[in-house]
């Protein structure tokens, strides 16, 4: 959401699709917290309990699809199965709240800046992590964010990356536990970002609090998303990826977004 304030990003986009898009992210990233926090709330006060107390996921209008799934990881603590249901039920969730609203579909998803990011691979979801004295990216590409299904696979795939693999795992939290995260590519990259605007080397990367407000969200709509069964389905796989390198085709994306963005007058 910040890069929408950067210096490379607004020069690329039509003033008038900068706020929709930044809403968009912003609604979905409200959206799953609102749905997930409680979830964990409730499996912490049934560890000290020493009792599920998952009975209670409808009052916090948690979808029926999670109840049965946190309860077996009570008893078996499955850490694969718990988490690709928790994708599973994220991106369900969104679906319909913002993937298919209207003012979202219009503003933004049927947009041709927004699908032309897409498939020239700008859509990165990165994960830095420590590599001696430097920091490297492994992740992804998301190719198409209107696909509920795609969504999964890449929310799969981001866990097989990550946890699959344990000394990614233990050099990916060493950077979040040793990083103090603003919301800026500084963050990771200090060497080509700067959250400084009068930075003349480096892209302005800002913090996320100095350029965009807190938002007030609704969450009127109590609809449980779990109306069709065969989504059961796609618990049954995880994609098995080997690290996935981001470092040099994210630093070629970022050498292609300022060139082009220098390009414009």
């Amino acid at each position: 959401m910040t890069d929408l304030r950067g210096s490379v990003i607004p020069r690329l986009l039509p003033t008038a699709s900068i706020h929709p898009l930044f809403l968009f992210l912003e609604r979905a990233n409200a959206l799953i917290f609102h749905d997930a926090y409680p979830q964990l709330l409730l499996y912490e006060q049934s560890k000290q309990m020493k009792k599920p107390l998952f009975h209670l996921l409808p009052c916090f209008s948690v979808s029926s699809f999670m109840k049965p799934f946190w309860e077996y990881f009570f008893e078996t603590k499955n850490s694969p199965i718990i988490t690709v249901a928790l994708i599973i039920n994220e991106q369900q969730y969104i679906q319909k709240r913002v993937i298919e609203n209207k003012f979202f579909q219009e503003r933004v998803l049927e947009t041709m800046p927004f699908i032309a990011e897409q498939w020239l691979g700008f859509n990165n979801v990165l994960i830095p992590y420590k590599a001696g004295r430097h920091i490297r990216l492994a992740g992804t590409t998301v190719r198409d964010f209107a696909d509920v299904h795609h969504r999964i696979h890449i929310g799969k795939t981001l866990y097989s990356i990550l946890f699959f693999q344990k000394p990614l795992a233990k050099r990916a939290c060493q950077f979040a536990s040793q990083t103090a995260h603003t919301g800026s590519r500084a963050d990771f990259w200090p060497q080509l970002f700067s959250p400084e605007k009068t930075d003349p080397f480096r892209i302005y990367s800002p913090r996320l609090e100095a350029v965009w407000p807190n938002i007030p969200h609704p969450f009127s709509d109590r609809r449980d998303w779990f109306t069709d069964q065969t989504i059961i389905k796609m618990m049954e796989t995880i994609p098995v990826i080997k690290e996935k390198d981001m470092t040099t085709s994210y630093m070629h994306h970022m050498q292609t977004l300022k060139i082009a963005a220098s390009a414009i007058p």
